[in-house]
């Protein structure tokens, strides 16, 4: 029952939060959570992190999907 300027404020504390509970590297947090939340160019992270772009969108895509399946356990996990 949030309204709209709360949902634009919970949604992306939520998802930094889950995200750092994750088990994942450092690099890869911060690299899911710069293209997910923050929705940063690949290319701007490529440049970051001095890797190629097809290296971050390959991560990103592993990543995700590894996000999608930690986040739907959880929220079967919780949703009763």
């Amino acid at each position: 029952n949030l309204e709209h300027g709360e949902l634009e404020d919970k949604v992306p504390e939520f998802l930094y939060d889950f995200s750092e509970r994750l088990p994942w590297s450092e690099e890869d947090k911060i690299l899911w959570q710069m293209r997910f939340i923050e929705g940063a160019a690949p290319m701007d992270i490529a440049e970051r992190f001095g890797r190629p772009r097809s290296w971050i969108d390959n991560r990103y895509s592993r990543l995700n999907r590894r996000f999608n399946r930690a986040i739907k356990t959880w929220w079967k996990n919780n949703s009763e």
